[in-house]
């Protein structure tokens, strides 16, 4: 409740101010969370052909982001290398 009322008394920059900064604390915390293809590489010690088949097959997940470049999801490569190899 003492947040809501907080943000009753703000001012629009200020509340401007507050949405930007929990948008850079979230855009930070995601990209601690995502690797690009040569980091899941060494990562996974696997070759970047196989990260990319990988995310191609969905045995990974990623996203791509401007400039073509592709980030892929740190508990997707986490939840792969915790399963059993199959023999």
């Amino acid at each position: 409740m003492g947040e809501a009322r907080l943000l009753v008394h703000m001012t629009e920059d200020d509340l401007r101010a507050v949405v930007r900064d929990e948008m850079e604390r979230a855009a930070h915390a995601s990209q601690a969370e995502q690797l690009t293809v040569d980091e899941a590489a060494n990562y996974m010690k696997r070759s970047t052909k196989t990260i990319r088949r990988y995310l191609a097959v969905g045995r990974l997940r990623g996203v791509r982001i401007a400039g073509g470049q592709i980030l892929v999801e740190r508990a997707s490569i986490d939840r792969l290398l915790e399963r059993p190899i199959a023999v």
